[in-house]
């Protein structure tokens, strides 16, 4: 099993736990972009059915060269965010699950998920973007 597959595994057993939630991505309307980078895309979305406003980030998977190391930053990202939500401190941004969508790339589907946040001040955001 390469370190993609189970880096996948490790996020779908964390689905499976309970320990990430995951989202539907037909769920979210009115999505804007906030910000572009060279390895993010973050956007402004509403949630229907939760009736809230959310920032949602995806790592751009065409910025890595392999795709084993955009596999182990996402499941970083996770993870760390996940212990992150253990401590309730209104300067922290909460981190509400993760969204899987499809993209074509090279003739084959490949799945991306992309991370889903309160919206924070713009201050709280920005801190954690950069």
């Amino acid at each position: 099993m390469n370190s993609s597959a189970i880096h996948n595994k490790w996020v779908e057993d964390a689905i499976r736990s309970r320990y990430v939630t995951e989202f539907d991505h037909y769920s979210f309307r009115e999505i804007e972009i906030i910000l572009t980078t060279p390895l993010t895309d973050i956007k402004k979305a509403y949630q229907i059915g939760f009736d809230r406003n959310v920032v949602l980030k995806y790592l751009r998977e065409e910025q890595y060269k392999v795709e084993d190391v955009y596999h182990k930053n996402f499941l970083r990202e996770v993870r760390n965010l996940a212990r992150l939500n253990e401590f309730n401190n209104e300067n922290i941004v909460k981190f509400l699950g993760i969204s899987k969508g499809i993209k074509y790339f090279i003739n084959r589907d490949l799945i991306t998920r992309g991370l889903i946040f309160e919206k924070a001040s713009l201050f709280k955001l920005f801190t954690y973007c950069y």
